[in-house]
């Protein structure tokens, strides 16, 4: 009996060898070799693409020295490539991945190309598949498209990314800045973490005209804008606070709110502003000069919707409404509209 365990343990530990001298071989052949690193930016491709979207990469190189590189990555969408990056460098830790976690001293990529932005297609995402830390993010030359800045417009990126993956906490520090001989930049710090219901966001820009934002927009004539956006919160009490500025000149302020109780989720936004010149020609009588607006609402659970409270006071009108609208039994709406004399 001693003699055959003994036999059999020589076998099993022959098998292990084996197993082991196999998967080291696998590992050189895919990352040691050109030819292996090929399949396995390949593989790697295949396995980060679905039928709503796929990812192409190549030269990858570096695999286990610590700063990887890539030659190309490109995203696409059922309408095709959207996205590509080139000479993409990534200093990290091939050991952290055992953790579950990506986590690198700084990335950058020679160049980024935005031909648009990519196709939505709805449903819930399946969330991050582990960890992520990167210190530095640098990208130099970024080229947005027609489709998104009405023109080809360049700038630089920098900034840093913190995310977990369960639950779900991502902490984005983000700078842009025109790099094509236009002003223009924004800075953002985004906190977003649904499992706690929280949304912390400081966002603050401005451009020239023809700028970026204001062709997203659809601003006529596309002027110069600058921007900022506050909040901080929970769904049990989440604030926020926001200006616009068209020309120089204040056109919006907003201050909103959203709280979730008796099992609805609660709207309330205020603001004013002057509206006139972007409203259709059709609307501009109503207003008019300044116009200071409010919206309560409750969002129920079921997809009704109630109205405590809408008013718009503009030189030319002043309007209220309530009501409420309830998929199973319709709407049922007041609304009282008087015009100001001259």
């Amino acid at each position: 009996m001693a003699a055959i365990l003994r036999r059999t343990f020589r076998i099993l530990r022959l098998l292990v060898v084996l197993v082991l001298a196999l998967a080291l071989g696998a590992v050189l052949v895919f990352t040691l070799t050109g030819k292996g690193r090929e399949n396995l930016a390949g593989l790697l491709s295949d396995l980060a693409s679905s039928e709503k979207g796929k990812v192409r990469i190549g030269g990858l190189d570096g695999i286990w020295s610590g700063h990887l590189t890539l030659g190309y990555l490109v995203l696409e969408d059922t309408d095709g490539p959207w996205l590509a990056a080139r000479d993409v460098a990534i200093d990290w830790s091939p050991l952290a991945l055992i953790s579950k976690t990506f986590r690198a001293d700084r990335v950058s990529a020679a160049r980024v190309e935005v031909a648009r932005l990519p196709k939505s297609e709805g449903g819930k995402g399946g969330g991050l598949p582990l960890d992520i830390a990167v210190g530095s993010l640098d990208l130099p030359d970024v080229a947005l498209g027609e489709a998104i800045a009405g023109g080809i417009a360049r700038l630089s990126a920098t900034g840093a990314l913190a995310a977990k993956a369960e639950p779900l906490d991502v902490d984005l520090d983000l700078s842009l800045k025109r790099t094509d001989g236009r002003e223009g930049a924004v800075e953002a710090r985004i906190r977003v973490a649904p499992a706690e219901n929280a949304l912390d966001l400081s966002v603050e820009g401005s451009e020239p005209a023809g700028g970026i934002v204001a062709n997203l927009l659809r601003l006529p004539g596309a002027p110069a804008i600058a921007f900022s956006a506050t909040g901080k919160g929970t769904a049990d009490d989440w604030k926020g606070e926001g200006n616009f500025s068209v020309d120089g000149e204040v056109v919006t302020t907003l201050q909103g709110s959203y709280r979730e109780a008796d099992g609805a989720r609660n709207i309330a936004v205020e603001g004013k502003g002057s509206f006139e010149r972007f409203v259709p020609e059709m609307l501009r009588p109503l207003l008019s000069g300044d116009t200071a607006f409010g919206v309560a609402a409750a969002l129920g659970a079921a997809g009704g919707v109630t109205v405590k409270r809408a008013t718009l006071e503009s030189a030319a009108a002043t309007v209220e409404a309530k009501g409420s609208i309830d998929p199973t039994r319709g709407s049922d709406f007041s609304l009282d509209l008087a015009a100001r004399g001259e």
